[in-house]
């Protein structure tokens, strides 16, 4: 926001808050306002902050989708300029920070520059001369100033603090400290309403005669750490941490004196939420839900989850303990019970633990029945249970069965799901077609799945949906190193068909979104050669839907191909099978190229396409 502000005499500022977008409604905003011109003033650059940094699931596929919708309303309007039209600022929490160096993004990272250095220097002598001692207390600055280090955050909490946290665990001071370390250091940019501080230690102080204390008497030994500030026109009616790295000095502070991440967010969760829970959604959800995007791919849980599990073995139990409160508190939310459920078949070890996974991802689909990603968790839950199952000794071929067919019929309804989901949404939600793929593996062989579909080829009935052709081509798509399968389908054919049943069930509901990639081909054979995107890091993505050449993704295989006529084939045991270009703009001239081949619910799509003479 400070950027906007800085540039909004020169630039044209736009800030866009939403966790889902319209994104070609967006677009034709977007270049209107770039166009818009006075006799002062001509054609200005747009700078769009997408505020969507809650919602990380969507981010890639929200931004794939409004660069696509950009360039096709800037090219249906003729414009030439010399000037851009539009700059997106993408809001990104700082753990879910990617590397920047092979993609077209700038990543903006707590770390000065040594220009910045200077300047900083430079303010901390000003800050000295005017305020004297009292600059010390300067808590952020001073943070930025020193590079961020640890040791600067810990320096600013006091004997007196620690002495009083120490002494005072059951005082409503310390517990409201701990609340107020426990949100700035998870959910970073939170805040807690004075009033329900001023009402939680009205609650919890011993009553006399006299006045009640106000927050700031009662916190006193901490006030030095506290900012109290204003927000929505009302007067000082925030209260959080100044820095959230003081929040981590804090909740280091609490935990050496036994006074754990567990016991602080219960005591958090029925001290403060509880009867007041309209008021802390957010807090709560990127507390305990929230999984955030890393180098290395999505985290398995949220930070406080996994920091609770790491504290000591077998500390689970005590993360079922916090999200069955949170599912209590928040009864009609379907994402507590569908992280109990996966909590269950991912962390715990006792023997029950699918039927308790099965009972809770069931009360999420309960809480929200028509959510594709809410049944999923149902399909992996039984998934899992098969792939366990099948690594044990016993041969039980009939419980084999059950638990594949429980977690077939559950992926086909998360399917249906799907496919009646609102169509604005941007995506198609495909996790049910890979799970069924999955669970049918164990129980079924590949040749008998094929089998079974080369029968259906064969009767050519009208109407299939995407998802029949999808299968065909995953299954028979060719290999060279393995042998010929016997009276193949025609896969040309099957991508024709697969692109007009698209049309026909599904491009009324997603129009001109970006269609999201399913599949791609890996480095494997079979089956194992198949990688769902969901497996893939963000950063991969990244280089695949920007489209560069030079891009390597060492996980997938390189397929090769050739350009004919403006359109590209993937060339293969005397096959030749046109597929989509991500990038149309990469297709310039005839040639031998290779790529990354991927698959979307609208059929074969080259990635990353290189011309072969250019790396000779």
């Amino acid at each position: 926001m400070q950027v906007l502000w800085h540039f909004r005499k020169d630039l044209r500022c736009v800030r866009v808050i939403a966790s889902k977008l319209d994104t070609k409604e967006l677009s034709k905003q977007v270049v209107d306002l770039f166009l818009l011109s006075s006799e002062e003033q001509g054609q200005k650059t747009v700078l769009l902050l997408l505020d969507i940094q809650e919602n990380t699931n969507d981010n890639l596929q929200i931004k794939n989708s409004l660069r696509k919708n950009l360039n096709e309303e800037i090219h249906q309007r003729d414009i030439t300029t010399n000037t851009p039209v539009v700059i997106i600022f993408n809001c990104s929490s700082a753990y879910c920070l990617t590397t920047a160096e092979a993609t077209a993004d700038v990543k903006l990272k707590m770390e000065l520059s040594p220009h910045e250095k200077q300047r900083f220097e430079q303010k901390k002598k000003e800050l000295k001369k005017k305020h004297k001692e009292t600059s010390q207390e300067f808590h952020a600055f001073n943070i930025m100033q020193g590079g961020f280090k640890k040791e600067d955050a810990e320096k600013v909490i006091t004997e007196e603090m620690i002495n009083h946290v120490k002494n005072h665990k059951e005082s409503s001071s310390t517990r409201l400290l701990s609340f107020l370390a426990l949100i700035n250091s998870y959910v970073p940019g939170s805040h807690l309403s004075k009033l329900f501080c001023q009402e939680f230690m009205d609650q919890t102080e011993q009553p006399t005669d006299e006045e009640k204390p106000t927050l700031e008497t009662i916190m006193k030994p901490f006030m030095d750490l506290i900012v109290i500030f204003s927000k929505e026109e009302q007067e000082a009616n925030c209260i959080r941490l100044a820095h959230p790295m003081i929040a981590d000095a804090c909740l280091k502070l609490f935990t050496e004196s036994k006074l754990t991440r567990f016991d602080i967010a219960k005591d958090f969760l029925n001290s403060l939420v509880k009867g007041k829970e309209s008021n802390y959604v957010r807090i709560c959800n990127n507390m305990l839900v929230r999984r955030l995007q890393t180098e290395q791919g999505k985290q398995t849980f949220s930070r406080l989850i996994l920091d609770i599990i790491n504290e000591r073995e077998n500390n689970a139990n005590q993360c079922i303990c916090l999200l069955e409160l949170a599912s209590d508190l928040f009864s009609t939310d379907p994402v507590y019970p569908q992280t109990l459920a996966r909590l269950f078949y991912i962390k715990v070890k006792e023997d029950n633990k699918y039927e308790e996974a099965r009972k809770w991802a069931t009360l999420a689909i309960k809480r929200d029945p028509k959510n594709s990603h809410i049944r999923d968790t149902l399909g992996q839950v039984h998934k899992n249970h098969l792939l366990n199952e099948t690594k044990k000794q016993h041969s039980d071929i009939n419980m084999y069965l059950a638990i594949a067919q429980s977690a077939i019929k559950a992926f086909k309804d998360e399917e249906e799901a799907a496919e009646g989901e609102s169509e604005d949404d941007t995506g198609f939600s495909n996790r049910g077609l890979f799970g069924f793929l999955q669970s049918g593996e164990p129980c079924e062989k590949a040749e008998d799945l094929q089998a079974r579909l080369q029968e259906l080829w064969a009767t050519e009935a009208e109407g299939r949906r995407p998802e029949f052709y999808l299968l065909m081509l995953l299954l028979f798509w060719p290999e060279e190193a393995q042998p010929a399968i016997a009276n193949p389908p025609d896969l040309e054919k099957c991508v024709q068909n697969m692109n007009q049943s698209y049309k026909n069930k599904y491009q009324k509901y997603l129009r001109s979104r970006y269609l999201v990639p399913l599949f791609f081909f890996g480095n494997g054979n079979g089956l194992q050669r198949l990688i769902h995107s969901s497996k893939l890091d963000e950063m991969y993505l990244e280089l695949l839907s920007e489209g560069h050449e030079k891009a390597e993704v060492e996980c997938l295989q390189r397929i090769s191909g050739k350009v004919e006529d403006d359109k590209v084939f993937v060339v293969i045991k005397a096959q030749q099978i046109q597929v989509t270009p991500h990038n149309r703009a990469s297709v310039c001239k005839p040639g031998l190229v290779s790529f990354y081949l991927g698959f979307n619910i609208r059929g074969p799509v080259a990635y990353n396409i290189r011309y072969e003479d250019n790396f000779k």
